[in-house]
């Protein structure tokens, strides 16, 4: 398997061209709604354009895709008020207090060609799969491509200003533009509909379900794009309403899950791929989770307990609960990551009611609240009873404590009108919010098309 970080600095074109010789061959084991990967095995870049090949071009953009969630989650969730920096490397500081857009910073730039080299490995993997007869292989290799490209695509346009996607692993391409970075949901939809119709003829019953929950959240975030882009006027808070194809591909998804308390993430582990973020916050001890989330031990390295409360039971959020403890701070670098889950598809049809209606306590989104509240026992809201508490309220709430180092934080803390108190004045956070993560310095020195 390529390893990025022993490549680093020579500009991400140069550092791909070789990745299809060396595509890591892993074994699409499901693990429950978690992604699982095992046996690793290498396949020769003459063999790629066999079918023979197909498992292994799939599991190779999986564990690329790995790699670059996380990458880029940890400096994008240290910009946020999700994780707080208690170590000593310098430059996360700088992503602390709200300036983001330094093209030199030392973890953004680093994040930048692992994102990049995914992103190439995706889209040529796709290509290579899409060539291939499908009698002559496993159409289900292509609709996990298809999953794990789109899931990129999704991430770049959320975490992102702006990004190269070239179409050549050795001619520079320009850069998209921080105007039609939206352009990027449009690809990763296209990417789960085709993975989906992949599902819908094996049979597939979980593979439907990620397509159809990914495609209603890329289209939810999306919309949050273009409030927050390319940069947020207000006034906040700023709730947003879902075209109706994504409504129905939530209902759908939903419908699939039942009363199951559904996820969807990656595993990692030490024979495919570790967790650079849990590394991190688990072992390096450069981050913890926030005051806000968490309760710090006496060494404030770590935390020991949830800090964030339930609005209506007063008790230490459930749902956060398990992310940190059961999930981010479990395993090492082993720790596994969420993608999406059954309670974002509950909180953006939450949203679009109250959006669609102009109504905080819309009926219909009390509903999807309180099957949300559901999964974990919690008491039912009611906007009678538990006033001046809203159904609003409850979206905030639940999209801060069930999408915890999702990669959505930045977004909904500026249309939430909502701040860290960690920023400092004059940083771009504060001053431009709607500011993500920009073009980094090992793309501007490699690519002519661009300067920082």
């Amino acid at each position: 398997m390529l390893r990025s970080k022993l490549l680093r600095g020579a500009g991400w074109r140069a550092r791909v061209t070789p990745v299809l010789a060396v595509v890591a061959a892993l074994a699409l084991a499901g693990c429950d709604n978690l992604i699982d990967v095992q046996n690793p095995n290498n396949v020769n870049e003459e063999n790629v354009n066999d079918p023979v090949s197909a498992l292994a071009i799939a599991s190779g953009i999986l564990s690329e895709v790995q790699d670059a969630w996380e990458e880029s989650l940890t400096p994008y969730s240290t910009a946020t008020d999700e994780l707080k920096w208690v170590g000593s490397r310098d430059s996360w500081t700088q992503l602390e207090r709200g300036d983001l857009g330094d093209p030199i910073n030392e973890f953004t730039d680093a994040a930048f060609p692992d994102v990049g080299e995914a992103r190439w490995l995706a889209d040529e993997g796709i290509k290579i799969l899409e060539g291939f007869d499908p009698a002559d292989y496993d159409p289900i290799n292509l609709a996990q491509a298809y999953l794990y490209g789109g899931v990129l695509y999704m991430s770049i346009a959320d975490r992102w200003d702006d990004f190269v996607i070239s179409s050549s692993k050795q001619e520079a391409g320009p850069p998209v533009g921080e105007a039609n970075m939206a352009s990027l949901y449009d690809t990763a939809v296209a990417y789960f509909t085709s993975g989906l119709a992949i599902a819908v003829s094996e049979g597939n019953t979980e593979l439907q379900t990620r397509f159809l929950a990914l495609r209603a959240v890329a289209r939810h975030r999306q919309a949050v794009w273009n409030v927050v882009q390319p940069s947020f006027t207000g006034p906040a808070p700023v709730y947003v309403s879902l075209p109706a194809a994504a409504i129905q591909d939530a209902n759908d998804a939903l419908a699939l899950i039942g009363p199951a308390d559904w996820q969807f993430g990656f595993v990692y582990s030490a024979q495919t791929r570790t967790n650079t973020m849990a590394f991190w916050v688990n072992e390096r001890l450069e981050h913890r989770v926030d005051d806000r989330y968490g309760v710090p031990d006496g060494s404030d390295k770590t935390v020991n307990a949830t800090a964030l409360l339930d609005p209506i039971d007063g008790t230490p959020d459930p749902e956060l609960d398990q992310i940190i403890f059961d999930e981010l701070t479990c395993c090492g670098d082993e720790s596994p990551l969420r993608i999406t889950s059954v309670h974002e598809l509950y909180l953006i049809l939450a949203e679009d009611a109250i959006a669609t209606s102009a109504d905080v306590n819309d009926p219909a989104a009390v509903g999807f609240i309180n099957s949300l509240r559901a999964l974990n026992g919690l008491t039912p809201f009611n906007a009678l009873t538990h006033a001046p508490l809203t159904a609003a309220d409850h979206v905030q709430h639940h999209r801060q404590a069930s999408l915890f180092v999702h990669g959505v934080r930045l977004s909904d803390m500026y249309r939430f009108g909502i701040t860290d108190t960690r920023w400092v004045a004059g940083s771009q956070a504060l001053t431009s919010p709607g500011v993500f993560l920009p073009i980094t310095t090992i793309e501007c020195n490699a690519n002519p098309n661009i300067s920082c």
